[in-house]
């Protein structure tokens, strides 16, 4: 073997090895580090979201009998009722909502202004049901009811969107999943998650690699949230490793071609 072929050899295995150290450099990191399948945890109430003034809803109510419940609908709806039980199997509608104005109220086809800041959405469908029965309009309304504004906002090294929450609940992990999930140079252990209450802005901080986020207020989301998620500082993160990787690849690909071409053909490097 040459003198330059040595070379040849020692430069493809320093170019190997600088590959599985950069491969290398990018930290796996796991969540909820700090919990096992033996034990078992107390898991707290999932929170019902409260109707705030400025909501948008979409109200809409049905029955057996379709011609009966028309009145108290914005729009003309279809509908698929199952006979036997009256539950409904689907429903689409084109409507425009009801904002909640300033008072907390909204004005209900047929039952005038209602109430209804501070309920959540059972508790909406729940009192428009018993205020239809009480009247002896419907017998056997159904009313089903959902946000149209409810969103959150997600920021940083998980993606920039705005998602649509219309049961009005979503914990931090789904924010995540329904993201796509976090980038490689997320910090994990202080996602933010800032909030707009009342005329403060606070801000919580998450660690998604300790079991104590179920703990935190910030853990269900409420409507109006942002997620920040902040990058991991340090020299192994971001796009520089990744311009690296693909230049170091590159190297290999044509030292690689070079070697062979060298074995096959008996020429060297001066």
């Amino acid at each position: 073997m040459t003198k330059n072929m040595k070379k040849l050899e020692l430069l493809l295995l320093g170019v190997v090895a600088l590959m599985a150290a950069s491969c290398g450099s990018t930290k796996k990191i796991t969540m909820l580090q700090d919990m096992d399948t033996k034990t078992v945890y107390t898991a707290q109430e999932v929170p019902q979201a409260k109707i705030r003034k400025g909501d948008k809803l979409s109200i809409y109510v049905t029955c057996k009998n379709a011609a009966l419940a028309s009145p108290f609908n914005l729009t003309i709806g279809t509908q698929n009722v199952d006979e036997t039980d009256g539950s409904v199997a689907s429903v689409s509608e084109n409507t425009q909502g009801y904002v909640v104005d300033q008072n907390g109220d909204i004005n209900f086809p047929v039952l005038g202004m209602l109430h209804i800041e501070g309920l959540t959405l059972e508790e909406l469908k729940n009192d428009i049901q018993n205020r239809i029965i009480a009247k002896n309009y419907i017998k056997d309304p159904i009313v089903l009811a959902d946000f149209i504004n409810f969103q959150i906002t997600t920021i940083g090294s998980i993606g920039n969107s705005v998602h649509t929450i219309t049961n009005g609940s979503v914990n931090i992990f789904e924010a995540v999943a329904m993201s796509g999930g976090l980038e490689d140079n997320a910090l994990y252990d202080d996602v933010w998650v800032i909030r707009t209450e009342g005329n403060k802005r606070n801000i919580y901080s998450l660690n998604l690699q300790s079991k104590t986020c179920f703990d935190s207020p910030a853990y269900y989301l409420q409507q109006g949230d942002i997620v920040y998620v902040k990058p991991r500082k340090g020299p192994d993160t971001g796009k520089g490793w990744t311009i690296a990787n693909a230049s170091i690849g590159a190297l290999s690909s044509i030292t690689m071609a070079f070697y062979w071409l060298s074995q096959l053909f008996g020429f060297s490097v001066k």
